[in-house]
């Protein structure tokens, strides 16, 4: 789909969710700028939606769907309803209502209500329950062949979902289970709900891939207060790709307030966007197949350069290998990490290892905390333009050869104002290839057998 015709989408909440999100972008200017500081507020302001003023869905936990929640639930039910958000156990005839009750296939159901949804302009709230959902095939599925798998919003539209709602996978042998496909459109959000995977059910042995929530060739996607959980392969992708083999990339994409645990691959996949916001979001214990990241930023194929990535007040923890890692690829620029924790992540808590075509430039890491990861905190390769301050790191110091920062290869790299602790507080590995325009101003180094290696 052509810039024009995507842009043409943006539906009756466009003018005022644009509106809304001006004040974000200058918060993501300020993030993403060299000199700014921490923000001092608790939380980034995300745009104003139709459901703003209504009780957002608890994050804290996952619902049960249970009788529990039943009192709760009713009183959000007749909130959204006094809204004219549609209810998707009981939409207009002739729509048939999701069933909600952890047996029943309401694939076909809950799609006919978010098609419905789309074409007549209408928000969707999904009341407690669980909800069984088929595998789908995502992004390559064409919309004539969606063949009740998976599901799909191809327009735009507010899908708000009770902290007691769950949308579960069916077991499948896919090698590509997908749960949620957001695709070719503009303006959409999605929030509460928890969108659980079948990793432990699943029919096969093999193959990496599948998303529980795909982003794919989308402008202003808004996603907030969400428990994702136990993915075959990522728990959230992002990029553009088949079968709109276009230049598109997705933009101005907002994730706040995420819970993402135990996916088999990746947290958080991000390919071809500009403009991404991640923030107060925990991406903890991917396990299965490498990369295995909290978060990975590696556009490839068609998809362009990554460019304004930014995260404010993430955690990654527990991650198998890395907990943020970029620069394969076609490459990233202009990431933004500031006010983020990483700890407990198997071998290097931020990694950028660019190829040497895609040399990363515009990184800021700013007041973060680093601990109690086995190898480096930052690992850096092929990296040039990076200002890296304010951080508190605490590298693994019983283990040979774990440090703070691990460069090869990079120059023009501001470190100032760190605290460091590390066997080896920083090490310059000259064999891969000489560094230069490093400046250190202002650290401090503890228990560091050395400061700085060559």
């Amino acid at each position: 789909m052509t810039d024009e015709k995507r842009k043409s989408t943006i539906g009756r909440n466009g003018k005022r969710f644009i509106a809304g999100l001006l004040g974000l972008v200058l918060v993501g200017v300020i993030l993403i700028s060299f000199g700014g500081g921490t923000p001092d507020e608790e939380k980034v302001d995300l745009p104003e939606t139709a459901g703003a003023d209504l009780p957002p869905p608890d994050s804290d936990s996952v619902g049960t769907g249970t009788d529990d929640d039943s009192e709760s639930s009713d009183e959000q039910s007749a909130l959204y309803a006094e809204k004219g958000f549609l209810n998707a156990k009981n939409p207009p005839s002739p729509l048939k209502g999701a069933a909600g009750d952890g047996i029943t296939d309401d694939t076909v159901a809950l799609q006919n209500i978010i098609d419905y949804c789309v074409e007549n302009s209408k928000d969707l709230y999904v009341p407690a329950g669980t909800y069984m959902i088929k595998a789908g095939k995502g992004v390559d599925t064409p919309f004539e062949t969606r063949d009740g798998q998976g599901l799909f919003i191809e327009g735009s539209m507010e899908l708000y979902a009770d902290a007691g709602a769950t949308f579960k996978l069916l077991p499948t042998a896919s090698p590509v289970p997908t749960l949620l496909t957001i695709r070719n459109t503009s303006d959409v959000t999605v929030s509460g709900g928890n969108w659980i995977g079948e990793r432990d059910e699943h029919l096969d042995t093999a193959g990496e891939g599948g998303t529980l929530i795909v982003i794919s060739c989308c402008d202003y996607v808004h996603i907030s207060n969400v428990v994702v959980k136990d993915a075959w392969g990522d728990g959230m992708a992002v990029y553009n790709s088949p079968p709109y083999k276009d230049s598109s990339l997705s933009s101005y994409i907002y994730i706040d307030s995420a819970y993402v645990d135990r996916c088999g691959r990746n947290g958080l996949t991000i390919g071809g966007v500009k403009e991404m916001y991640v923030t107060n979001s925990v991406f903890n214990g991917m396990d299965r197949t490498m990369p295995k990241a909290g978060v990975d930023i590696e556009p490839d194929g068609i998809q362009p350069m990554a460019d304004n990535v930014s995260f404010y007040k993430c955690t990654f923890s527990n991650n198998g290998v890395q907990g943020l890692t970029y620069g394969f690829g076609n490459g990233a620029r202009n990431v933004s990490v500031k006010s983020c924790e990483f700890f407990g992540n198997g071998t290097v808590d931020i990694n950028i290892a660019a190829v040497k075509k895609t040399p990363m430039k515009g990184t800021v890491i700013e007041n973060n905390l680093f601990s109690n990861t086995l190898r480096f905190s930052i690992g850096m390769s092929n990296t040039f333009n990076a200002e890296i301050s304010g951080n508190q790191m605490y590298a693994a110091t019983k283990n040979a050869g774990s440090g703070c920062f691990y460069l090869a290869e990079v120059s023009d790299i501001n470190i100032t104002e760190n605290y460091m602790e590390g066997f080896l507080c920083i090490i310059d590995n000259t064999e891969i290839g000489a560094s230069e325009g490093i400046t250190l101003h202002k650290n401090v180094y503890k228990l560091c057998g050395s400061e700085y290696l060559r």
